[in-house]
This record gives C-alpha cells, sequence and structure tokens, in this order.
C-alpha cells in the first residue's frame, strides 16, 4: 500500500500540474477531451495486477466536457465515454458548487444530488486509509479548501506577522514566543491542523521545530520588524531577512530562512509563453525539491514541457518519494507522461485537449444552495436509504459500464473493493445491517 500512495503523489502532482496550465488558457471557461495510459510493466510488481486492468480501462475511456470559474463558483460537465460499437457506455459527471461545498450529478445518480462538504474531506480520508486502507487523505490534500480549514486557526494566531497596510511594525521576542508557543499548543490540541499535519508525515517533528525557535539566542532573534509595501514583504531580526517576498508583473519570488531550522525558497516566472518556477524546502532531515516549465497560456508551440519533484525524510525513509514528468504542447493539445526517475521510461500518460470559450452565464453558488445528500457523513440508515434511491439507475448505468469494461478492469476493480471492505459495507447497509 505504500507504493500504492506514492502512485497516487505521483498522479495527483501530474493532475495538478495539467490544471496549472487552464487558468491561463482561459479567464472564464475551457472545453477539454482528456485521454489516458499507463504501462503496468513499469509499476512496482504487487502493483501490476490493478494496473493492467486500469490500463486495459484507460484503453477504452475518453472524458469530454466543459468547465467554467467565476470566483470561488465553479460548473463542471463531463461525459465519460467507455467501449465500442454497441457494447459503449455514456456516463454522464456535473461537479459544481463553491470552494467549500460540491454538489454532485450523474447519470449513475438518476434524480440524487450529493453534496460534498470539502472541510470534511481531511478527516474521511483519514477514516478510509485507518480502516481500508484507501489513501484517500492524501487526495484531500489536492483540494485547496483543505488547507484553508486545517490552517484557519493558525493563519489567526499568525495574523500580526501578515500585516494588511503598508508600513513598518515590530513584534518583541517575547510576542514571537508567546505566537510560537501557542502555534505548537495548536498542533496538539487543534484537531483540524494536528490531522493536516499527520497527513503531511510531519506531526511527530513539529513541535520539535517550535521548541527550537523558541529556544534560538536573543543574538539571532532579538524580535522581528515587518516591512509592508504593496507589492513586497520583508521579515528581519536584526541584521538577518527571514523572509522576503515580492511579486511584480511577471512572477513571484520567496525566501523564507531560519538559522539552522528551516530554508525555503520558491520562484515562479512567466514570459507569456511559458511559466518555469522552482522551489526548495530544507528542514532538519526533510529535504523537498520541485521544479516545472509549462505553457503559460494556450495555445502554444512547445516542443518540451517538464515538472520534477522530491521528497526525503531522513526520520521516515518510506515516506521518500521522487516524480519526474516531461511532455510537449501542440496548439491546444497537451501532453504529459510521467516518468519512472531510475529508468526515466514512461508509467503513465495524459493527452489533453484544451480550448478556451465565453460561457453563456457564469456560476454563482452559495454553500446554502448545495443541499444534497452528505456523502462525508453517511450513517447506515441514511447509506440504506441513499442506496433505495439510486440503486435503479446505478444498476442500470453500473451494468453498461460493466458490458463496456475490459473483463479484466472488472476483475482488478472488484478485488480493490472487496479487499477495502467496500462491497461489505454496501451489501450490509442495503440490508439494514450496522455497517461500520
Amino acid at each position: 500500500m505504500k507504493h500504492a500512495c506514492h502512485i497516487l503523489r505521483r498522479t495527483l502532482l501530474l493532475a495538478l500540474c495539467l490544471l496549472l496550465t487552464l487558468g491561463p488558457a482561459s479567464a472564464e471557461g475551457f472545453r477539454f477531451s482528456l485521454e489516458a495510459d499507463i504501462a503496468p510493466e513499469h509499476l512496482p510488481e504487487e502493483l501490476q495486477p490493478l494496473m493492467q486492468g486500469i490500463a486495459a480501462l484507460l484503453d477504452v475511456t475518453t472524458l469530454d466536457g466543459t468547465f467554467v470559474m467565476n470566483g470561488t463558483s465553479f460548473d463542471l460537465d463531463a461525459v465519460m465515454h467507455m467501449g465500442t460499437g454497441q457494447s459503449a457506455s455514456r456516463t454522464t459527471l456535473r461537479l459544481f458548487g463553491t470552494d467549500s461545498h460540491w454538489g454532485v450529478r450523474s447519470s449513475l445518480l438518476g434524480d440524487t444530488e450529493l453534496m460534498i462538504n470539502c472541510g470534511a474531506l481531511l478527516p474521511f480520508g483519514q477514516k478510509a486509509r485507518d480502516h481500508m486502507g484507501i489513501p484517500l487523505d492524501m487526495a484531500a490534500l489536492a483540494v485547496p479548501y483543505t488547507h484553508v480549514t486545517s490552517l484557519a486557526t493558525v493563519a489567526e494566531t499568525l495574523s500580526p506577522l501578515f500585516p494588511k497596510e503598508n508600513g513598518v511594525t515590530s513584534l518583541t521576542r517575547a510576542e514571537l514566543n508567546a505566537m510560537i508557543n501557542e502555534v505548537r499548543r495548536l498542533s496538539a490540541e487543534d484537531a483540524a491542523f494536528s490531522r493536516w499535519l499527520e497527513t503531511l508525515g510531519i506531526s511527530e517533528s513539529f513541535g520539535g521545530y517550535c521548541d527550537t525557535i523558541t529556544s534560538l539566542s536573543d543574538i539571532i532573534l532579538p524580535g522581528l520588524r515587518i516591512t509592508r509595501t504593496d507589492n513586497e514583504l520583508t521579515w528581519a531580526a536584526g541584521f538577518i531577512r527571514l523572509l522576503h517576498i515580492k511579486a511584480s508583473e511577471t512572477g513571484l519570488s520567496a525566501t523564507f530562512s531560519v538559522p539552522l531550522i528551516i530554508d525555503v525558497s520558491l520562484s515562479i516566472l512567466s514570459d507569456g509563453v511559458l511559466l518555469t518556477g522552482t522551489g526548495k524546502v530544507q528542514m532538519g532531515g526533510i529535504q523537498a525539491n520541485l521544479s516545472f516549465s509549462l505553457p503559460a497560456a494556450l495555445p502554444a508551440e512547445l516542443p518540451l514541457i517538464s515538472l520534477s519533484a522530491s521528497y526525503a525524510d531522513s526520520a521516515d525513509p518510506a515516506s521518500a518519494f521522487s516524480l519526474l514528468a516531461e511532455g510537449d504542447c501542440s496548439g491546444s493539445v497537451l501532453t504529459m507522461r510521467l516518468l519512472d526517475p531510475q529508468s526515466s521510461q514512461v508509467i503513465m500518460s495524459v493527452k489533453a485537449d484544451l480550448t478556451a470559450f465565453t460561457p453563456e452565464s457564469l456560476p454563482d453558488y452559495s454553500p446554502e444552495q448545495l443541499n444534497g445528500v452528505n456523502v462525508l457523513s453517511v450513517t447506515s440508515d441514511s447509506l440504506h436509504d441513499l442506496l433505495m434511491d439510486i440503486y435503479k439507475p446505478l444498476l442500470i448505468g453500473g451494468y453498461d459500464l460493466l458490458v463496456a469494461a475490459p473483463p479484466e478492469a472488472v476483475q482488478a476493480l472488484m478485488d480493490v473493493l472487496e479487499d477495502a471492505g467496500v462491497i461489505d459495507l454496501l451489501t450490509d447497509s442495503l440490508a439494514g445491517g450496522t455497517g461500520y
């Protein structure tokens, strides 16, 4: 399962890489067509039976649709085509809502609408990991609102460090120590923050970093002078510059360094054609690196684009992973290939045809409008009621998918669902049992 977590991380990063290219392509919306391929023979041996089924499924599957965004509101309409000829199936999916609450509609659900509270994604994901061995908590980290809710109390505590008005302010050493001690307390007592640290794998070491900061000598950290201008933010402790963030028309640069504790740097630049960036984090035994070169806008003609990332923790070698991807862009067609970092063999490729368009209307949702079934807080009774509402369209649509899907893909899916306990959960709920 650790290998599966690594594959999931890599896939999520590749998906985020594609998303980075979409915003500059259209201010309001775009049409897309996606195809993907997997090379199971280049994956760990224990994953190959599952991935062979997924590869066979991807060979006969395409995803087409539109995506429109307006502030925090969005609307995604997609159609998944699977198979060919008389056995081909067509499954619709509509995902819509705000950054905090999503609505879900599908031909598999009939008239039933689901709701996903993004603030509950991480705790739900951790339960799925602990009880079923599915690393959904890692997937939750790909949703921006996860970080908003997880860091809300910490952001409020640290708000004096980020003044809203231009000017110079100062914090004494005692005020800094009190702030860091409060963050340390939150890391242990605030459920959302501690859960976020645990998923990132730094919960055990975080308190130690806080203690190290408060133990720094007054020579290194006598206090803090904060300078804010329209496009820059600087923290200085005596003659040492701890933080510098600068935004300009061409990009963003940021550095953060506390002697003997942490060193972070980030640079993102755009010349209108190419978006390039580098990032580095070094904190104790943790080292992470990121670099990318992607289209700044579509259409574009770029013979080579790239993305690489790595993470290592000397205290937890099993958590280490690395990602390497390369691709090209021809007009509106973007192709990315996920590579094995050691052999450079292609593990997965994603081909996306992205075309900007101006929609007739823009989405404008509020969380109160999304009142479907909250799928992240179901009980055995509510799950039973939900299954009673959707079982007919689910059976009809599921049958069409089974007919269209290759046999090896169906077997691989059933093996995963059985190993994770999902089949037992569903059959128990249908029978009116107690579930988990």
